[in-house]
C-alpha cells in the first residue's frame, strides 16, 4: 500500500532548511570533537553501513535470507577478514614505524646540516634578504616541529594505555554499530520520514536524494581512491629503492582522505628522507616523478572515474571549506569538509533561486 501524499505540497523556506542543515552539521562536529569515544563508532558504523548497504541489498535478493542474517554474515566476514589481514600487517608496520621514528631525529639533524649550508650560502650572497626573513631557519623549525609531533602522536596511539583502549573500542564498536544500522536501515529511514510534515515530504525526499548522491559518491568513491593511492605510492617508492616505502605509501594514501593533505605531507617527508638517504638529485627527481605521476593519474583519471563530479566543488570553495572547518573543528572538520560543503551547496542553490524569484529581485525600476 503506497503512502498518500497531499496534493498541496508546501516548499519550506530555503533559509530555514539551510539553517537546520547548518545546525545538524555543527552539532555533529562538536559531538565528534568533544565526545569522540561515543560518536566516532556511530559515525564509523554509519560509513560502513553506507558502503555495505548495496551489497546487503543484492545478497538478500540472491539468497532470499532475512536482512538481519545478511547483515550479520557481511559484517562478520569483513571484520574477520580485516583481523586476519591486520594480525600479520600491524607488527610489520609497527616495526617499520618504530625504525622510522628512531631514525627521524638523525634524519632531521642531517637535514638541518644541509639546510644550514644552504642558509649560509644565502646569508653570504644575499645578506639583507636572509637577515630580514631568516627563511631557511623558519622552514627548518617548521619541518622539525611538524614531523616530531606527527611521529610522537602516532606512536602514542599504540603506547598510551588510553590510546590502546580507545583503538580496541573502535575496532569492536564500529562493526557492531554497522550491523545494527544495516539491519534496521529501512526502519530508521521510515522513522525519519515520520518526523517530516506530510506537506513537505516531497521536498524532503528530493533533498535527501541529493545528499545521498553526494555521500555515495564521496564515501564509496573516496574509500576506493585511498586504497588505490596507498598501493600505488608504495609500489612507486619501492621501485626507486626508497627506504620504508610501505609506511610512506600508506600514510600518503590514507592522508588523502583529506584531499591533497596526504600527498603534500608524504612528498615533503619523502624529499627530506630521500635527500639525506640518497645524497643524489637524480633520486629526488625520481621521488618527485612518482608523486607527480600518481597525483596526475588521480586527478585526471582515478578520481573522475570512481568518485565522479557529483561532489564537485569549485577549487576556491574547497580550500575555504578546509580552512574554515579545520580552524573551527580541527581534524574532524578537515575530514568532513568536502561532503558537508557539498551539502551546503545543495541548500544554498535553493536560497539563491528563491531570491531570484522574489518580488524584490524582479521589481521594476520606476
Amino acid at each position: 500500500m503506497t503512502e498518500k501524499v497531499p496534493s498541496s505540497v508546501i516548499t519550506p523556506n530555503p533559509n530555514l532548511s539551510l539553517g537546520v542543515y547548518s545546525l545538524v552539521i555543527i552539532l555533529g562536529l562538536f559531538a565528534l570533537k568533544y565526545a569522540s569515544l561515543v560518536f566516532v563508532p556511530i559515525l564509523g558504523g554509519f560509513v560502513f553501513a553506507f558502503l555495505l548497504n548495496p551489497l546487503l541489498h543484492h545478497m538478500g535478493k540472491w539468497t532470499g535470507l532475512r536482512r538481519s542474517v545478511c547483515a550479520a554474515v557481511i559484517v562478520s566476514s569483513i571484520f574477520i577478514s580485516m583481523i586476519a589481514i591486520l594480525i600479520p600487517l600491524v607488527p610489520y608496520l609497527m616495526g617499520k614505524i618504530t625504525a622510522s621514528a628512531v631514525k627521524l631525529p638523525q634524519t632531521l639533524t642531517q637535514f638541518s646540516d644541509k639546510v644550514q649550508i644552504f642558509n649560509d650560502y644565502l646569508a653570504k650572497n644575499f645578506p639583507d634578504f636572509v637577515g630580514k626573513l631568516d627563511l631557511m631557519n623558519q622552514i627548518e623549525r617548521t619541518i622539525q616541529s611538524f614531523l616530531g609531533n606527527v611521529s610522537e602522536h602516532f606512536l602514542e596511539l599504540f603506547t598510551n594505555l588510553y590510546g590502546v583502549i580507545t583503538l580496541v573500542a573502535y575496532i569492536v564498536l564500529i562493526p557492531l554499530f554497522a550491523f545494527f544500522i544495516l539491519r534496521d536501515y529501512y526502519t530508521i529511514k521510515s522513522f525519519i520520514f515520520t518526523l517530516v510534515p506530510p506537506r513537505q515530504k516531497n521536498y524532503f525526499i528530493n533533498k535527501l536524494m541529493g545528499l545521498n548522491q553526494i555521500l555515495a559518491a564521496y564515501i564509496r568513491g573516496q574509500t576506493i581512491v585511498v586504497i588505490l593511492l596507498s598501493i600505488l605510492y608504495s609500489i612507486g617508492l619501492s621501485l626507486i629503492g626508497f627506504p620504508f616505502p610501505v609506511v610512506i605509501g600508506i600514510f600518503s594514501g590514507l592522508g588523502d582522505i583529506i584531499p591533497y593533505f596526504g600527498t603534500v605531507v608524504g612528498l615533503i617527508v619523502s624529499l627530506i628522507v630521500g635527500y639525506v638517504h640518497f645524497h643524489s638529485m637524480h633520486q629526488l627527481m625520481l621521488i618527485l616523478m612518482v608523486f607527480f605521476i600518481i597525483k596526475a593519474a588521480e586527478n585526471w583519471f582515478i578520481y573522475p572515474k570512481i568518485v565522479g563530479f557529483r561532489v564537485g566543488l569549485p577549487f576556491v570553495w574547497a580550500i575555504l571549506s578546509f580552512i574554515t572547518f579545520g580552524k573551527v573543528f580541527g581534524f574532524w572538520g578537515l575530514l568532513v569538509a568536502i561532503p558537508c560543503s557539498a551539502g551546503f551547496k545543495v541548500f544554498l542553490l535553493d536560497v539563491f533561486d528563491r531570491y531570484r524569484k522574489s518580488a524584490y529581485f524582479n521589481k521594476e525600476t520606476n
